[in-house]
């Protein structure tokens, strides 16, 4: 396979009912020039299995050799990762049809943006609630403050960013355990 337009990285851990959704939403994208790195974070339950079960070279799974944190696993998927830009999905979420197709397309009309974040409905017992991002390119500084004032909605599964800038700013920090897409916007914001 070329290198691909995209890569989706997704970590995961004893998700592999969940995953299996994951995985289906990208293949039913409207977009298929893509690669999907799943990193399995030291699984019990048989992940690697369901994956090879799919048989789709667009789908590359990599295992960790102990449980060592969502932020490990995306760092070795942003490592092994062949396209100039990275999208990430969780492996208990699901992308709409479009999602990137429309993220590739808003990257490619704004060269000079690092990232983008898209607008996700959480689906709750209660109902589904939508966060959404309104459209705009704000800078560097704009963007900062608007995450600290918590004017835009955060999901690690929103994120799709250039692999260069995400190199540059050195990834997911390992050792954090929550608030980690904040702390990753955060740097690259700066």
């Amino acid at each position: 396979m070329n290198n691909p337009s995209i890569t989706i990285i997704t970590p995961t851990y004893n998700r592999r009912q969940v995953l299996a959704r994951a995985i289906d939403s990208v293949r039913g994208q409207s977009l298929t020039d893509y690669e999907h790195i799943i990193v399995d974070d030291g699984s019990n339950d048989a992940t690697g299995e369901m994956v090879a079960g799919y048989n789709d070279e667009r789908i590359r799974y990599f295992e960790l050799p102990r449980r060592s944190g969502a932020n490990v696993a995306r760092n070795l998927g942003i490592e092994k990762a062949r396209a100039p830009v990275l999208s990430f999905l969780d492996s208990d979420d699901q992308y709409e049809p479009f999602r990137l197709e429309h993220a590739l397309a808003t990257l490619a009309g704004n060269p000079q943006v690092p990232l983008m974040l898209s607008s996700f409905v959480v689906k709750r017992e209660q109902g589904p609630a939508a966060a959404v991002n309104t459209a705009g390119i704000v800078d560097g500084d704009r963007f900062e403050r608007a995450l600290a004032w918590r004017l835009v909605h955060i999901a690690g599964t929103s994120i799709t960013a250039r692999r260069d800038v995400v190199a540059q700013v050195g990834g997911f920090n390992p050792k954090l355990r929550r608030m980690q897409d904040r702390d990753f916007l955060l740097r690259m914001a700066c």
